[in-house]
C-alpha cells in the first residue's frame, strides 16, 4: 500500500499536478497522483505576481479614466450652466441682446432693429433669431429645475410703460385678392418701421395687480387687452392679446422682454387678425378676414429715440 503524505505549498503558491489542479494542503497518494514541476504547468509564483500586478494596473487606469470622464462631464455641465445664466441675464437689456443676437447690432456693436422698409429679409431674420434665442433659453431653464421647485419660482408679470413704437411686416387676403395692411398710400407696402404702435397707450387694468392691461385711445375707447405671463426666466414673459375690432391675437412664440426691474422694453411677436369691421345696413359688424404679421415693438424711450420715424404703423383696425 502506498504511503500518503501531505503536500504543502512552496513559496506561497500551491503545487501543480497534471491538469494544473491545485493541491494545496490536501492529502493525496504519491503513487496515484505524481507531482509535476511548476514550469510544466505554465505558472509559477512570479507569473502569479505579474498577473496580479497587471490586474491592479488595469484597475487603476480604468479608475483614472472614469474620473477624467466624470470631470469632463462636470466641466461641460458647469460651462453649459454658466452659458445659460449669461444668456438669461443678456435678455434683460438691449446691450445684452446685441451680444446674443448678431442681427440686432449695427456695425459698431450697438443695439438696433433692422428697418424692414429697407431690408425686409434682414428684419425677418432678426425677429426669428431673437424668438429662437428666447425659446432655447427657456428650454434650458426648464430643463435645469426640479419639478418640485417649479411652483416656487413664479415671477411677477412685466409692467408696461405707456408709449410704444413698432416695426412690422404684414400681408392679408379678403378671400379674393392679396391685401396690404401696412400700406398707407395704396402702395402695396408690406412693411412699416418706427411709427406709433397699436398698443401705444397701454395701462394696467384697475384692480388686476398688473396681470391685465388695456390699450387706451384718445377717444376713450379700449380696443385691445394685453396680459403678460411670467416664465422661469425673470426677464421673459409670454403674451396674450385680444382685440375687439379685428379678432386679433398674438400667436406663439410671442414674448415681451423686461429689464432687471421688471419693466417691459421689447416685444417680439407673431400676430393674426381674423376679421374686419364693416357696415352692414347701418350696423358695424365683423366680417371674416385673414392677416398675418411678423413684428417687433419697443418702449418709446429717449434711449431708443434713434429708432423713431414718422411712418404710419398698422392700427389693426382699432381706430
Amino acid at each position: 500500500r502506498a504511503r500518503a503524505k501531505t503536500i504543502r505549498p512552496l513559496m506561497g503558491s500551491s503545487p501543480c499536478v497534471c491538469g494544473c489542479e491545485r493541491l494545496s494542503n490536501h492529502t493525496v497518494a504519491e503513487a496515484a497522483v505524481p507531482t509535476v514541476p511548476r514550469r510544466q504547468c505554465g505558472i509559477n509564483s512570479s507569473d502569479s505576481f505579474i498577473s496580479k500586478t497587471k490586474g491592479k494596473a488595469v484597475s487603476v487606469r480604468s479608475s483614472l479614466l472614469a474620473a477624467l470622464i466624470a470631470l469632463g462631464l462636470l466641466a461641460t455641465s458647469c460651462s453649459a450652466s454658466n452659458s445659460s445664466a449669461r444668456a438669461a441675464n443678456d435678455l434683460c437689456s438691449t446691450a445684452g441682446l446685441a451680444k446674443l443676437v448678431p442681427q440686432l447690432r449695427d456695425a459698431n456693436g450697438k443695439f438696433t432693429i433692422p428697418n424692414p422698409n429697407k431690408n425686409l429679409a434682414q428684419f425677418v431674420a432678426a425677429q426669428r433669431a431673437l424668438s429662437n434665442v428666447i425659446e432655447v433659453a427657456l428650454t434650458q431653464a426648464e430643463s435645469a429645475v426640479d419639478i418640485e421647485n417649479v411652483a416656487n419660482k413664479i415671477k411677477q408679470p412685466a409692467t408696461f410703460p405707456v408709449a410704444w413704437r413698432s416695426a412690422e411686416v404684414g400681408i392679408g387676403t379678403d378671400g379674393n385678392k392679396i391685401v396690404y395692411p401696412e400700406a398707407s398710400n395704396d402702395d402695396k407696402s408690406l412693411t412699416s418701421f418706427g411709427g406709433t404702435s397699436f398698443i401705444n397707450g397701454v395701462a394696467p387694468v384697475a384692480g388686476s395687480d398688473s396681470n391685465f392691461y388695456q390699450v387706451n385711445r384718445g377717444d376713450g375707447t379700449i380696443p385691445a387687452l394685453v396680459s403678460p405671463v411670467p416664465t422661469l426666466l425673470p426677464c421673459v414673459n409670454r403674451l396674450i392679446l385680444a382685440q375687439d375690432s379685428s379678432a386679433g391675437t398674438w400667436m406663439p412664440p410671442s414674448f415681451v422682454l423686461s429689464n432687471a426691474e421688471g419693466q417691459a422694453y421689447l416685444i417680439v411677436d407673431l400676430c393674426v387678425d381674423l376679421a374686419q369691421p364693416q357696415s352692414v345696413s347701418g350696423t358695424e359688424v365683423l366680417t371674416p378676414s385673414a392677416e398675418i404679421f411678423i413684428a417687433m415693438q419697443w418702449a418709446d424711450t429717449e434711449k431708443l429715440a434713434y429708432l423713431r420715424t414718422d411712418d404710419i404703423a398698422h392700427g389693426h383696425h382699432a381706430g
